[in-house]
C-alpha cells in the first residue's frame, strides 16, 4: 500500500468512472474501506455535497477546487497514511490507511493550523461513533445552557436549537442502526 498524493487520488477517480463505489475506493487507495463509510454515503445527506476525501471520490460529477486541493495536500504532507473524512472548524477528523489495511475503523484527528510536527490524535473507534458521541455532548451543553438562569439575551439558546441538536443525535443513532443492520446481513451471506 503506497499512498497517493490528492491529485493522484483525483486523476484515479477519474480513470476509475463507471466502477462501484467500493471498487472506486480500493482502487484509488489500495484498502477496502469499512462498511460505515457506505452507510454515511447512502444515508448523510452532508456526504452528498462533501468537499473532502473519499467522499467527493465517488460523486460522478466531482471537480474539487485548486483551494480544497490545496487543503488535501496540507494533510497528505503532515501525514501522507491520513484520509481526511469529515471537517469541523479546525479539526479533520481522518482514517489512517495502515489501519484500514488491517480492518480496523479508528479515527484521528489532527487540527488544521498546526499541521505540523503534532501528532495526530486518536479520537475513536470508529467514523460515526465520534460523531454520534460529539452529537451528545453538543446536545447536553445545549440543554444545559437553555436551562440555564443565565440564558438571555445576545447569543442565548432557543429550545429550536436543543431539539435540533437532538435531531442530530437521532440522525446517527439512525446511521449506527443501519450499519448494524448492513453488518448483521453481511455475517450472514
Amino acid at each position: 500500500m503506497t499512498p497517493r498524493s490528492p491529485a493522484e487520488l483525483v486523476a484515479c477517480a477519474r480513470e476509475c468512472r463507471g466502477l462501484e463505489r467500493r471498487a472506486l475506493l480500493r482502487t484509488c487507495y489500495g484498502v477496502d474501506f469499512p462498511e460505515e463509510t457506505f452507510v454515511a454515503l447512502d444515508l448523510d445527506p452532508d456526504k452528498a455535497t462533501s468537499n473532502l476525501l473519499p467522499w467527493v471520490l465517488v460523486r460522478p460529477d466531482f471537480a474539487p477546487s485548486p483551494a480544497w486541493l490545496e487543503l488535501w495536500e496540507r494533510v497528505f504532507a503532515h501525514d501522507p497514511l491520513l484520509v481526511p473524512l469529515d471537517r469541523k472548524w479546525d479539526d479533520f477528523l481522518c482514517y489512517r490507511l495502515d489501519e484500514l489495511a488491517v480492518g480496523r475503523t479508528t479515527v484521528f484527528s489532527v487540527d488544521d493550523h498546526e499541521l505540523g510536527p503534532q501528532p495526530t490524535e486518536r479520537v475513536g473507534e470508529s467514523y460515526l461513533a465520534v460523531h454520534h458521541a460529539r452529537a451528545v455532548n453538543a446536545a447536553a451543553h445545549a440543554e444545559a445552557e437553555w436551562r440555564s438562569p443565565y440564558n438571555q439575551g445576545a447569543g442565548s439558546i432557543d429550545r429550536e436549537e436543543v431539539d435540533w441538536r437532538h435531531s442530530v443525535v437521532a440522525q446517527y443513532e439512525t446511521l449506527l442502526r443501519e450499519l448494524e443492520q448492513r453488518m448483521i446481513v453481511a455475517r450472514t451471506v
